[in-house]
């Protein structure tokens, strides 16, 4: 039966216990690699948080900043950092001790082309996966105002109605993902991680109730990427089919976020409500929009100029529509300019072929429409400080600099985030360092930053430092691992990939990089990851991240690959494929 399928074997350097074949053969590499990155990003974060409080926070008496546990810890920090950057110098001298026995398979697959549907599919499955694509969109177009609709008198929203509907889906199809969690270090962290979160639910629950439940949304909706997995998994033909669909609701997304700004700013309190609800229905943030563009850019640069689904006039359309979606953002909201800008340093780097290109399309769409804005002196109130205007962007820019250079409300709301920030890391350090709080108690109005009774805000304003006053350091740490085992795996897949000129391939893997960097960044200024209409997102991004490198190294189940006669076959992916069936015509 291999006359009937041939694919092209290159046996690859791959990094990583998933592909290895050999229990155990790349773990000592994985995991020394992990704790370098672990240490020096952690360092870097504590010393910025520390060292970046203003003098003025640290003279008041009762509420001083620096004391001598966040001097011990600055202490600890910098000399862990020290011996971080010793460790990955000599490793990056000696990459070949770690990694000269491990080796890989790259199958030769058109994975992104469009396939049939499976028809072998349990009709759940089929109605689940419009369900998700359906809910990923309406959270796009809507986001927080679509997150609010529940059944009424009930805490059942939509986003965990969608959660159920995949659980009964995952029972009733044949098709199971322990292989993924096997080969898949990234999958098995984000696992360790939800149990983790799910014995602290568990304790707390008798306390707290449903504030519990609520407060476990930032680890449970971890299980979309399970979802994802799954669905992938269950037919690979979805790979290519999500992709043009994402290619063909990107005009109307790009169109529709600028007009969602201007319907949420112009309405007010005019606008019309989330029925049941005291949310307005058109109740975009900021940052979720300078993300969605910044994904969208991604996209248009990183997948489809290598994919070719959209023309060239297409593609400078989209991007000058994608470039003032972030501006226009970004005159509101420094959290999302700063992911925004995240985003396009991070494409910047990957497009080694196409950055000069890229960069000019960018230059010139930002310098026409800042001289336009000049020009026209165009100044657009969009509340009671702020305007879309040249000198509020620049304003914005000159405070993510330097933080003392904004205006009265920007220095002071800079201010306010990292005396927040700082007690919250104070209080976890002195109290409860190894758990953190758990889900239930009320974060928001221990920290001052509640909210109002009707819609309150329960975590910091921060979803990084929310894991960890909800889950500890150990959670924290977990958090940590999870993003960085995956992004280390893409980043190795991007990189053998290239090397084959299989730039397809590779642009997916670094715009997944690119999108979820985006978003974690963003949760830095905002609790995004509590949400649905952003965790929905991340941990679709991070299922397909996981499910990419299985499928492209012969781990993920069922694949259509070349025939050298110029038909396809189905190949049961995996090490050591036994038979190949031909594709049902």
């Amino acid at each position: 039966m291999e006359d009937t399928a041939s694919y092209e074997k290159d046996t690859v350097s791959y990094e990583m216990d998933a592909v290895c074949g050999r229990r155990g053969c790349s773990l000592r590499f994985l995991m020394r690699r992990t704790l370098l990155l672990i240490v020096a990003t952690s360092s870097m974060v504590m010393v910025t948080m520390v060292a970046a409080i203003p003098a003025s926070a640290a003279s008041g008496e009762g509420d001083g900043i620096r004391t001598s546990t966040q001097i011990t810890v600055l202490i600890v920090t910098i000399l862990a950092f020290g011996a971080a950057a010793f460790e990955g110098r000599r490793v990056l001298r000696s990459p070949q001790e770690d990694v000269a026995s491990i080796r890989g398979d790259l199958i030769d697959t058109d994975l992104f082309a469009i396939w049939p549907p499976s028809n072998d599919e349990p009709r759940s499955v089929r109605i689940f996966e419009v369900v998700l694509l359906s809910i990923l969109i309406l959270y796009a177009a809507l986001d927080r105002g679509f997150a609010w609709f529940h059944v009424p008198g009930t805490p059942l929203f939509v986003g965990e109605i969608t959660l159920l509907i995949g659980v009964l889906a995952m029972i009733s199809s044949p098709v199971r993902i322990t292989a993924a969690i096997r080969h898949s270090s990234a999958l098995k962290a984000l696992i360790v991680w939800m149990v983790w979160g799910s014995i602290f639910l568990v304790l707390q629950f008798p306390a707290y109730g449903i504030d519990a439940i609520r407060d476990s949304a930032i680890w449970y909706y971890g299980v979309v990427a399970i979802f994802t997995v799954f669905l992938l998994r269950s037919d690979p033909s979805r790979f290519g089919r999500w992709l043009h669909l994402y290619a063909r609701a990107l005009p109307f997304l790009l169109l529709w976020l600028p007009v969602a700004m201007a319907l949420r700013t112009f309405l007010g309190q005019g606008a019309p409500y989330t029925p049941f609800s005291v949310v307005p229905l058109f109740d975009h943030g900021e940052g979720n929009v300078a993300v969605h563009a910044g994904i969208a850019l991604g996209f248009l640069w990183l997948v489809d100029r290598e994919l070719k689904m959209l023309s060239t006039p297409q593609r400078v359309i989209y991007t000058t529509l994608a470039t003032v979606g972030f501006l226009g953002a970004g005159f509101q909201n420094r959290g999302g300019l700063v992911a925004a800008f995240t985003g396009i340093v991070l494409m910047l780097f990957f497009l080694r072929r196409r950055r000069g290109e890229f960069a000019l399309t960018i230059a010139a769409v930002v310098i026409a429409l800042t001289t336009f804005m000049i020009v026209a002196d165009v100044k657009i109130p969009i509340s009671t400080n702020r305007d879309i205007s040249t000198a509020q962007m620049v304003d914005n820019i000159g405070s993510i600099i330097n933080p003392s250079s904004g205006d009265d409300r920007q220095a002071s709301t800079t201010e306010w985030r990292l005396r927040l920030w700082t007690a919250v890391l104070n209080d976890v350090i002195t109290d409860r360092p190894l758990t953190g709080f758990g889900p239930g108690p009320h974060l928001g109005a221990r920290y001052g930053v509640a909210g109002n009774d009707e819609v309150p805000l329960r975590n910091p304003h921060n979803s990084h430092l929310g894991v960890l006053a909800r889950m500890g350091f150990v959670g924290a740490g977990l958090w940590l691992v999870l993003w960085i085992v995956w992004a280390f795996q893409l980043l190795l897949l991007h990189y053998q990939l290239s090397r084959r000129n299989r730039f397809v391939e590779a642009g997916v893997a670094a715009w997944l990089l690119v999108s979820a960097s985006m978003i974690l960044v963003n949760a830095v200024f905002d609790p995004t990851v509590e949400g649905p209409q952003v965790a929905f997102l991340l941990w679709a991004i991070f299922g397909f991240g996981v499910a990419l490198p299985l499928f492209l190294y012969g781990y993920g189940g069922s694949i259509r690959i070349d025939s050298g006669a110029g038909s396809e076959v189905v190949r049961d992916a995996g090490p050591n494929p036994a038979s190949n069936t031909p594709l049902n015509p």
